[in-house]
């Protein structure tokens, strides 16, 4: 049975969304952007149908936000900030129109509060518009099974725009064909000819980014095989799953399997069950998915990011039905009270260093390039000449820093090695010449002297440059002058290559 909360439960959870907020918005202004949010940013700049390493949605975003408001951190990371609080508000409506008003606040908050969806309002990665149109795109096939057929078509909308942000959610389309195939229904849906027409309108929207890949010859499967191909360990195998442990936090994390039911319901009121158990179904298939590729494949902590869009919405479901059982009245906001001092203490120390910085501080990398517009692009103004190119050997951070905070007349390339996956800036300037010119070469360690010493006929350390932080050495760059390089770009790594 629903009950509505009490004015104290939401004073003071509304209130901790009010300040969590307020912090999103003062974080997103005042942090320095990582070097993947510059990265992304920089393909804006040439929009296209597709990239090397993934889709384009947030690129044409960020082309379409920036004219109007910039390309300061705030403005790169606005579409993240204001759609989760969007597809936060979109989810609460959902839920309160079928479940209650004590499901809705609960997801709603879930959506606020957890370090996953926390996080996705402050870094502007190619995970946010996954996870905020495969959001989308879940809610209204749900209501397409389940209430009227011509919610299908929007879904497929949501569901192709999702694609087109990250590969990774074309798993809710295959999530669903499982439910289709294990449904009692299953006659009626492979009948219906709306769903099927939504997911063809969801692979039209797609195919842009197909016919891009076809037409360069699959670089983005080069760089999905390399990536895949990076060999799991014990580690790295409990690593990844600590990752998605701390990302759900514990207690929300144990509840997602805990929710995990497939449960047949013949009687089509029971919205609660079919509503579950198709929930469920994807979440299973997205979760066996990463369980597999986590044993034979060393992950990344954002691989798991698909899967948290039909177990968030599950698990708000799950825990009205288990409140009293299993005393959520207190483990939940318990636990979202707990999760979201972690993440302002967290976010604070990053700002404001709360407590001594060593060299393996996790918030550092929000600081590793600051030296870029600093000291280094007052070096490149005074000291160097605009003419000469600068080059980094398998490092796409470097030329993005570089093409972000100092605008170089000349663009800076990475040159990349056999093993270093496909990156962006061999696919705009593959057919610029390097062999025979005076370049500058910048390296974020000195690692690589023996490659400099092989492709220069002769080289110099012109400077290093030391990035400080509250008086701790947290990277160093070495700046090299190489005379007649010998080298070239690489070829964009491709099926054919």
């Amino acid at each position: 049975m629903q009950h509505n909360l009490t004015r104290k439960e939401i004073f003071y959870l509304g209130g901790l969304v009010f300040v969590a907020f307020i912090l999103k918005c003062y974080f997103s202004y005042k942090a320095p952007l990582l070097d993947d949010e510059v990265y992304y940013y920089l393909w804006s700049k040439k929009p296209d149908f597709g990239y090397p390493e993934h889709g384009p949605f947030l690129p044409w975003i960020y082309a379409l936000i920036s004219p109007l408001l910039g390309e300061s951190a705030l403005a790169i990371r606005f579409f993240g900030l204001i759609g989760m609080q969007f597809v936060s508000v979109a989810v609460f409506l959902f839920m309160k129109n079928r479940f209650g008003i004590r499901t809705a606040w609960t997801a709603f908050l879930i959506y606020q509060l957890l370090p996953a969806t926390f996080t996705m309002s402050i870094v502007s990665t190619i995970d946010t518009p996954m996870f905020i149109f495969g959001t989308l795109a879940l809610l209204f096939y749900a209501k397409g099974f389940f209430e009227k057929n011509y919610f299908f078509y929007v879904g497929g909308l949501f569901l192709g725009i999702a694609a087109l942000s990250k590969v990774s959610a074309i798993w809710l389309g295959i999530g669903m064909l499982f439910y289709i195939i294990i449904s009692v229904r299953r006659l009626e849906y492979l009948k219906n000819f709306h769903l099927w027409i939504s997911f063809i309108f969801s692979a039209l929207i797609y195919s842009p980014f197909l016919i891009w890949n076809y037409s360069h010859d699959f670089p983005f499967l080069v760089t999905a095989t390399n990536l895949l191909s990076r060999k799991s360990s014990v580690e790295s195998f409990i690593m990844f799953w600590i990752s998605q442990i701390l990302l759900l936090f514990p207690t929300i994390f144990i509840l997602c399997f805990h929710a995990l039911k497939i449960k047949q319901e013949n009687n089509p009121s029971e919205n609660r069950t079919e509503y579950s158990t198709f929930f469920s179904v994807l979440g299973i298939v997205a979760l066996m998915y990463i369980f597999y590729q986590s044993l034979k494949s060393n992950l990344e902590a954002n691989w798991g990011g698909f899967a948290y869009i039909s177990l968030l919405l599950l698990v708000p479901i799950h825990i009205t039905s288990i409140w009293k059982k299993f005393r959520m009245g207190y483990v939940f906001p318990g636990s979202l009270i707990l999760s979201t001092l972690i993440m302002f203490t967290v976010l604070g120390h990053t700002l404001f260093d709360f407590w001594e910085i060593k060299k393996n501080d996790i918030t550092n990398r929000y600081y590793a390039f600051n030296s870029f517009p600093g000291e280094i692009k007052e070096f490149y103004d005074s000291q160097l000449d605009s003419e000469i190119r600068t080059i980094s050997y398998n490092n796409y951070q470097i030329p993005s820093m570089l093409e972000y905070h100092l605008k170089p007349l000349k663009p800076s390339l990475s040159i990349n090695g056999p093993d270093y996956h496909p990156v962006i800036f061999e696919y705009w300037y593959h057919d610029i010449e390097l062999t025979g010119q005076d370049l500058y070469i910048l390296q974020k360690n000195s690692n690589e002297l023996q490659r400099i010493s092989k492709d220069c006929e002769d080289y110099s350390l012109l400077k290093k440059f030391s990035t400080m932080r509250d008086n701790s050495i947290i990277s160093e760059f070495y700046l090299y002058s190489c005379k007649q390089f010998s080298g070239k770009i690489r070829k964009l790594p491709t099926l054919l290559f």
